[in-house]
């Protein structure tokens, strides 16, 4: 009998099937189990893996995303495809740099601004600067003046993108960031070889113009996403489910 005592006393576990049971029964608080712990699992209050493309904040982000990377692959091919049917093939690389060199002016003057209203207030005004500077490539006349609408296309493109993903931050679910850059990475990568596509075609069959339009309405498609989902954008909702799709 002091041999039994002792060992139920000091907590050994002899002749019972399982110590955690017993404590949960007494209310004693028992460890987690190790997915839990190092964050691998993320369950909502409805007991379903929470993910990133459940966030309504996200779904808008990766719409506008899309738009971005139909512009810039839409653009590339057709500005290339423009300095080809003018004789100087060779100006292509450098169209494509001024655009490049004016997103990082832009970037650059972006974020050194202070600004007063929210990111989330932000993006659609952003957006629409973006599309706004993708217009004037549509009816580009000459070589001359592509270098000068090449760097207005770019000034608004690196401060879009920026503000992207720094939404993205505040409107992934809790314990989901990298999936929510994955998400956006592979909406850019996607518009960038739909626009491609749709561009090539277009240039194919009709004209470099119409390339470029195709470019153009991957501005639209930015702005489309972040006006309509505007309400979406305004107040980040890490670690809630206040804006998670629900299958009500």
């Amino acid at each position: 009998m002091g041999d039994q005592g002792d060992r139920e006393s000091d907590g050994g576990t002899d002749g019972l099937p399982d110590a955690a049971p017993v404590r949960q029964h007494r209310g004693e608080p028992t460890e987690e189990p190790a997915e839990h712990a190092t964050g691998d699992r993320h369950d909502g209050a409805d007991g379903r893996r929470v993910t990133p493309v459940r966030s309504r904040g996200i779904l808008v982000l990766m719409g506008a995303a899309l738009g971005v990377g139909v512009a810039v692959g839409a653009i590339e091919l057709a500005i290339t495809a423009f300095a080809s049917h003018h004789g100087a093939a060779e100006l292509g690389g450098a169209l494509i740099a001024t655009q490049a060199a004016a997103s990082a002016a832009g970037g650059l003057w972006y974020g050194a601004r202070q600004w007063s209203r929210g990111a989330g207030e932000r993006m659609p005004l952003v957006a629409l600067a973006f599309a706004i500077s993708l217009g004037p490539l549509v009816a580009v006349p000459s070589l001359a003046l592509a270098f000068p609408l090449m760097a207005i296309s770019g000034l608004a493109l690196a401060p879009t993108i920026s503000l992207i993903y720094l939404l993205l931050d505040s409107h992934a679910p809790a314990g989901t960031g990298a999936e929510a850059t994955g998400w956006i990475l592979t909406a850019i990568v996607g518009g960038a070889s739909l626009g491609n596509a749709l561009a090539g075609v277009a240039v194919a069959e009709v004209s470099p113009h119409l390339g470029l339009a195709v470019g153009f309405a991957g501005g639209l498609v930015t702005l489309g996403a972040t006006w309509l989902g505007r309400r979406h954008l305004r107040a980040p909702v890490r670690g809630t489910s206040v804006r998670l799709l629900e299958s009500t």
